[in-house]
């Protein structure tokens, strides 16, 4: 007769639906930035039947302030890494079509495509090794013989 509260939570508890699920925002591939200083991140929102948009934001390493959105464009911008001196990212986008690399100044001015790619391509900056490097390496080249970003 006795009801445990884990009963009667999962009783008072609302359905968690397919639309809950597609309305929250993802987050992945965090980068922690050459100082330690920040962290770089990529987060994801969904408009069920309508659009989906990554962007990129940083924030402190240290928990100090609401994180700072450093694309805001209606394209996918995503796999950002710092450079080796922290004052550039380089992420892909699809901004204008095909998938690109950019490079933003975190002193501000806009992104610059650096990438004269026409189609489709790919361009690893994660963490997966392939012919050339990727920018999120020592090398900060990628598949295409981009030039180091420091």
């Amino acid at each position: 007769m006795f009801l445990t509260l884990a009963t009667l939570l999962t009783l008072a508890a609302p359905d968690f639906t397919a639309k809950d699920m597609h309305s929250l925002k993802r987050i992945a591939d965090p980068q922690i930035s050459p100082d330690g200083m920040w962290v770089l991140y990529q987060q994801t929102s969904i408009d069920l039947g309508k659009s989906r948009n990554t962007d990129l934001f940083l924030v402190s390493a240290t928990g100090g302030g609401a994180p700072r959105a450093i694309t805001s464009n209606p394209k996918t911008d995503a796999q950002g890494r710092f450079s080796k001196d922290g004052a550039r990212i380089a992420f892909l986008s699809t901004r204008d079509g095909a998938s690109q690399v950019y490079v933003l100044d975190l002193n501000g001015g806009e992104a610059r495509q650096v990438t004269p790619v026409a189609g489709r391509q790919q361009f690893p900056l994660g963490h997966r090794r392939q012919a050339g490097g990727d920018l999120g390496r020592a090398s900060g080249l990628c598949r295409c013989g981009l030039r180091r970003l420091h």
